[in-house]
């Protein structure tokens, strides 16, 4: 509960800020300028893929952890587990209740890394239910505690200074998370280390550190949060809301683009984005050819979004010419508010 009221906090300051710096408006853009004619990309999505909602639905398992009872009794695997289902509804992604796939959560409880050898690999009867899991271990959970003593020093006025005694606690908590994709079958398909501390400092007066277990509770939870928080943005541009470039038109001079996807998508006005093509690149060795993603531009959603389209900005005019029709667009998630804030200019 403490990490979702964490979250409403965080997001109700971020929007005040955003009121400050933006006037709280996405840009907005009349339709009745000229149709510009694209090219088409090197790699053109199909009729299909242009129409496919790319929505992922997702299920997040509670973290495991056999820690000391002050760790447990904290419910830092659900807290950890309720941030990250707070980020993942920030890009849209569908949240699919983990208490459905039950039997898939006890087939990666006993091969995290999907060892071949064993019976792990066999399909879960609920894997259907979504396109990938996220579970993960808490391998440390531990609060330190320092005592600076009472310091008296003159100045060379001769004035007498007192530095009170400090207690500094420093929570941390650190794990892996694993991310899997179920369609069409069973694959890790990333592993990621989270480790990031939380420090408090206060006044004692005791001559020495002294933590109730509900302090310990709390700072053990921060600790937590911290730990998601750290990792956020690589999660959140793995499922970020995906569509194409499908037309362009002249407004104010300037070139804006329509998207196949909108905010049935997950895509919101004001979204910071990149706009990428697809190079095919041939192998010198083996001739094999493979594909690699090239950004051209950044833009920004415009307030003109409907459920299935969306029209965008760019910040770089001269590098907008290069954009094609088939053009895949992705949300930008940045490690915090002030980068993506600053993505927007």
């Amino acid at each position: 509960m403490y990490a979702l009221q964490r979250r409403l906090f965080a997001s109700s300051f971020a929007l005040t800020l955003v009121c400050l710096f933006t006037a709280c408006a996405a840009p907005k853009v009349a339709l009745d300028g000229q149709v510009v004619p694209l090219q088409a990309a090197n790699v053109m999505p199909d009729s299909k893929t242009l129409r496919l909602n790319h929505t992922p639905r997702i299920t997040v398992f509670t973290l495991e952890d056999a820690h000391a009872a002050v760790a447990q009794e904290a419910a830092l695997g659900t807290t950890m587990q309720q941030e990250l289902i707070a980020y993942l509804q920030e890009t849209g992604a569908r949240i699919v209740d983990s208490g459905l796939l039950q039997d898939l959560a006890e087939q990666l409880r006993a091969n995290p890394a999907l060892q071949p050898e064993t019976s792990a690999l066999s399909p879960s009867s609920t894997q259907a239910l979504a396109d990938y899991a996220i579970s993960g271990t808490i391998r440390t959970a531990r609060i330190h505690s320092s005592l600076q003593e009472l310091y008296v020093w003159r100045d060379k006025q001769g004035k007498i200074h007192r530095n009170p005694a400090r207690c500094r606690f420093e929570a941390r908590v650190a794990g892996t998370l694993n991310i899997y994709s179920l369609q069409p079958t069973l694959q890790l398909v990333d592993s990621l280390n989270i480790d990031e501390p939380y420090t408090r400092s206060e006044e004692t007066r005791a001559g020495f550190c002294h933590l109730t277990n509900f302090e310990k509770r709390t700072l053990l939870n921060r600790a937590a949060s911290a730990a998601i928080q750290d990792v956020h943005s690589q999660i959140q541009n793995r499922f970020a809301p995906k569509a194409y470039v499908l037309e362009a038109r002249q407004h104010n001079g300037d070139l804006i683009f329509k998207l196949s996807h909108g905010a049935a998508s997950g895509f919101k006005p004001g979204d910071v984005l990149a706009i990428y093509s697809i190079e095919l690149i041939t192998d010198d060795a083996g001739g094999k050819v493979r594909r690699k993603e090239v950004e051209i531009v950044r833009g920004e959603i415009s307030s003109n979004i409907g459920p299935d389209f969306a029209w965008i900005v760019v910040n770089d005019q001269a590098a907008a010419q290069q954009v094609r029709q088939g053009d895949f667009v992705k949300v930008r998630y940045g490690s915090g508010f002030f980068e993506r804030l600053i993505d927007r200019f």
